[in-house]
């Protein structure tokens, strides 16, 4: 699909290839000083990623699209790139996908200087120009250091722009042989790339596999063949990062296929609990702003309520929770008279202190989400990360915030009527 953006460097092109069902990711690329986004490796590496469950949009910049073969100054090349990487990430169904930014050349060294500020985890760096040839002392390793993410660097044996070294969170693969076109072989620079991707995403997003999926959609098919109420809900719990919203969003996905046996149950829709956050004038009047996500900065009972009037089968809108802002947004959500099945996450489903049990009375089934605990806390600080905070700012806020309740949240763990590994 071809898209024609505007920013305020001028038009972008980008060429945008979709996977099959939820996207694992949004991988986005740009070309080099002068290049386009046809080159060997670019398109390698869009071929293996949609096999792989990735979608892919391929840049053209403002100042190629203007026929131009130099970039423009770093700050207005970076301002346009963010744009375009914001019009991308506004497309039906690729906002939640985990961002992975890069190019080639100068498009890894926009990229780089980007990533953090584009809400990326991860960058995909190809032939990335260390210095100008035969000016070592040149160098543009701050860029490159200065991520803020892992990085993936593929760089020819023989390219003139140097050879960036390794570093934490910095992986380089050498292509034998190759120069800075990485023409030689474009086979392993996507090999390379989907590998990377591979490893990067369990870190930061769980993946709800097909085996993972599958069962479960029959689990609610068969809850709602037998039970003679207007709707079945079904509660999604577990820690934060445990991948809650992943699952919700994967099952209304595979119902909302051709194929998927959705006749059978109706309209399935997602109802998250985070809409019942406290906002931060309420927080701030309580003295609760730093316990953010807490039970006590959450409306149960208003949850419980409307949980009531969904089970009940009427047409009701409810809140949602922008992550961006990270604050709820009220009656923003339709359930429709039609919708039939009813997934609703949130951390505190399975708690016993009132008013939980009331929010847990309402769902026919409540579904524990297990993760290990380290991947759990790169997950949560990726999305801190993501979402504006500064990779120290998120880590202290996990550590202070989000470990505490995940403890108390494991603890429930007995009272759910299903476990799932994610």
């Amino acid at each position: 699909m071809r898209l024609d953006l505007s920013t305020a460097a001028g038009a972008a092109v980008v060429e945008l290839d979709r996977p099959r069902g939820v996207p694992r990711a949004l991988l986005v690329l740009t070309h080099g000083a002068g290049g386009g986004v046809d080159t060997p490796d670019l398109l390698a590496i869009r071929a293996a990623a949609l096999r792989g469950g990735v979608a892919v949009a391929r840049v053209l910049q403002p100042y190629r699209v203007a026929g131009r073969a130099s970039p423009t100054a770093p700050e207005k090349q970076d301002a346009a790139w963010l744009e375009v990487v914001a019009a991308i990430r506004r497309r039906r169904g690729l906002g939640p996908a985990p961002l992975i930014v890069g190019g080639r050349s100068n498009g890894a060294r926009v990229a780089c200087r980007t990533a953090l500020a584009s809400g990326a985890v991860g960058v995909l760096a190809l032939a990335f120009p260390l210095h100008p040839p035969g000016r070592p002392a040149n160098s543009r390793l701050t860029e490159l250091a200065g991520a803020g993410v892992p990085v993936l660097v593929v760089q020819g044996e023989r390219d003139p722009f140097g050879m960036p070294p390794d570093a934490e969170d910095r992986e380089v693969v050498v292509v034998p042989g190759a120069d800075h076109s990485l023409k030689r072989d474009p086979t392993a620079v996507a090999a390379a790339a989907v590998a990377f991707i591979d490893r990067l995403l369990p870190r930061v997003t769980p993946f709800v596999a097909d085996a993972t999926l599958d069962p479960l959609v029959e689990r609610v098919l068969r809850l709602r063949a037998s039970s003679d109420e207007p709707r079945v809900l079904i509660g999604l719990t577990g820690p934060p990062g445990a991948g809650k919203t992943t699952l919700a969003q994967a099952l209304v996905a595979r119902f909302a296929e051709p194929d998927a046996g959705a006749g059978a149950s109706g309209a399935v829709v997602q109802v998250p609990m985070d809409g019942f956050h406290l906002a931060d004038v309420a927080l701030d009047r309580l003295g609760l702003r730093d316990r953010k996500g807490a039970p006590e900065t959450f409306d149960a009972g208003g949850y419980a309520a409307l949980l009531r009037r969904v089970r009940a089968g009427e047409a009701v809108w409810a809140p949602a929770f922008e992550r961006v802002l990270e604050q709820p947004i009220a009656q923003s959500l339709p359930i429709p008279l039609e919708a039939r099945v009813v997934v609703s996450e949130g951390n505190y489903l399975l708690l016993s202190d009132p008013p939980w049990p009331d929010v847990r009375a309402q769902f026919a089934e409540v579904w524990f989400c297990r993760v290990d605990r380290a991947r759990r806390r790169e997950r949560l600080i990726a999305r801190h990360i993501e979402f504006g905070k500064s990779p120290r700012a998120a880590r202290d806020w996990v550590a202070r915030t989000d470990d505490p309740n995940a403890e108390l949240v494991d603890a429930t763990m007995a009272g759910a009527d299903l476990v799932v590994d994610l």
